[in-house]
């Protein structure tokens, strides 16, 4: 059974991306801050006593950029794996202005899923991140640089992962159960 260590990213900067045509997905592109990177490199004090073989990481820069901190200081290598996005609110991409975010962000909040079509599932996140473990469960431990709602998603929550927060499972394939 594989143990997945997942970690969230820090605290990034959304002023950098604020000027690309108002965009939602730009927001993907979005850096850390430097209290971000200060969050990580916290978070990297607790992972040097684990014994990872290898970092898996989102392929939106928030993520990248602390998978990058790890493997520097873990001399871990690192591998962007596509289908660790975020939980998509707008899976057509096509919502223009913070309004209109905050829109959807009302009505998934107020609506059944079936009844917005934009939404992407929390089952099709859970559904996606376990197709990527599954290509992982060879090794120990993997460390996962990745977002609050994938990890809310995946381990069934309520309450969002805080940045730079840590998130242990095992994981065989088919049971997943998180470890204290």
């Amino acid at each position: 059974m594989a143990e997945f260590i997942m970690v969230r990213h820090g605290e990034l900067d959304y002023s950098v991306v604020e000027d690309w045509a108002g965009i939602a997905v730009a927001k993907n592109f979005a850096p850390l801050t430097e209290r971000g990177t200060s969050q990580i490199q916290e978070t990297i004090e607790v992972l040097r006593k684990e014994d990872a073989q290898i970092i898996l990481s989102s392929p939106f820069t928030r993520c990248m950029q602390g998978a990058c901190m790890m493997s520097k200081e873990l001399g871990l290598d690192v591998k962007v794996e596509h289908a660790l996005y975020e939980w998509q609110l707008d899976k057509t991409h096509s919502v223009r202005g913070s309004l209109r975010e905050k829109l959807l962000i009302w009505q998934f909040n107020h609506r059944k899923w079936n009844r917005f079509s934009k939404w992407e599932h929390p089952d099709t996140v859970r559904e996606r991140v376990l197709q990527v473990f599954d290509k992982y469960l060879a090794y120990d431990k993997v460390i996962v640089s990745c977002h609050a709602m994938m990890i809310l998603y995946t381990l069934g929550d309520k309450v969002p992962t805080q940045y730079g927060q840590i998130r242990r499972i095992r994981y065989d394939g088919k049971t997943l159960q998180e470890v204290q």
